[in-house]
């Protein structure tokens, strides 16, 4: 009798008007018959946005606008590239031409020179096998600068900092679906290789310091003898986010101090070690 009497006098939250006649058991309010079909009337409403957003969502997953702007950077940084690229290679040229009006100057002076001196021996008929010698001697030298010019040296300018910055496209990992990766993987904690995000199957050797030899593929590295200072030695991957699986062996230690760790790819190896 009295929980009868409690649910007499619930009230419409709507109209507040006392004998509601139904609950909704999402906002878990009651309602007088009127507003309880207002109620559902709104949340019906609620439901066909949903939907609208949901067809709108499904559109713009199926077009590749939501790339365009990455892609404008990428073709913006490609032509600044190429410009500057183009620029070096303009300054390379001239620098070589210069070079090499300079030279073929000199290699005329001199065979000038060369040329009034066999001139002026022959007719004078005053030479020797000596002079002979050394003539044709100075004529194979010029053939061979002039056939296999040694005057320029191209190669890279290691003095300067390259104007030009590679890029890399690494995924930023939203919480909707990290959420939902996480879920799933818990659901799979059986499979070893679902707790990681990649196994990193293409790491090799690379950037070391010390008497570290390598192998030609850089898959295998050994220490020749240890230092005061240490031998250090790093992979070629670099990781700014997510979970990383990374398998390697070791054969044969003769040492007992051993460093595994993680540094920054700002500085040199040997800088980065010391100040860890």
């Amino acid at each position: 009798m009295t929980s009868t009497k409690m649910k007499m006098k619930q009230t419409c939250a709507k109209c507040s008007n006392s004998g509601s006649s139904a609950m909704c058991h999402g906002c878990q309010q009651s309602f007088c018959t009127k507003h309880f079909i207002e109620h559902r009337q709104e949340l019906s409403q609620q439901m066909n946005d949903i939907g609208q957003e949901h067809n709108l969502l499904r559109q713009d997953l199926n077009c590749e606008k939501n790339i365009d702007s990455s892609l404008e950077y990428i073709d913006k940084w490609e032509q600044e590239s190429i410009k500057t690229i183009q620029t070096c290679a303009q300054n390379a040229r001239v620098a070589l031409q210069q070079l090499h009006n300079q030279t073929n100057n000199e290699l005329k002076m001199f065979f000038g020179k060369l040329t009034q001196q066999v001139q002026d021996c022959q007719q004078s008929d005053n030479y020797t096998e000596i002079n002979i010698k050394n003539w044709i001697k100075q004529l194979k030298e010029l053939r061979q600068i002039i056939e296999k010019p040694s005057f320029v040296n191209i190669d890279y300018d290691n003095s300067i900092t390259s104007p030009i910055k590679l890029i890399k496209v690494t995924g930023v990992q939203h919480s909707l679906l990290s959420f939902s990766q996480g879920k799933q993987l818990n659901e799979n904690n059986n499979d070893t290789e679902n707790r990681f995000v990649g196994w990193s199957s293409n790491e090799k050797f690379n950037e070391n310091f010390g008497n570290i030899t390598l192998s030609t593929d850089g898959l295998a590295a050994w220490c020749s003898r240890t230092t005061t200072g240490g031998s250090y030695i790093s992979g070629i991957g670099r990781y700014s986010s997510r979970i990383h699986f990374i398998r390697f062996r070791i054969v044969h230690r003769d040492s007992d101090y051993w460093f595994f760790g993680i540094i920054t790819a700002s500085q040199q190896l040997i800088s980065r070690i010391s100040r860890a």
